[in-house]
């Protein structure tokens, strides 16, 4: 598993608005910067993952059906 450094990205503002119920995480810009502050990699096999081309699916380290009120957290969230 890659390292990551979360420090170096901004929580996209939609996350900071998004409620527990919501899929926020699945919006354009929460998949861009997980994306950015991966490197372009999944956090898994480190195997790149195109720009464009590729759907990107957003996990939850912590499972969200468990951890219900995390679905929405950024330190939650890997590509």
């Amino acid at each position: 598993m890659i390292s990551i450094d979360r420090s170096r990205v901004n929580v996209p503002e939609v996350l900071k608005k998004a409620s527990q119920a919501t899929k926020r995480y699945r919006a354009k810009p929460v998949v861009q910067a997980l994306w950015e502050m991966q490197n372009g990699k999944c956090s898994y096999c480190e195997n790149r993952i195109p720009e464009e081309g590729h759907s990107k699916a957003v996990e939850h380290f912590q499972p969200k059906s468990v951890y219900k009120h995390k679905a929405n957290d950024w330190h939650n969230l890997l590509l």
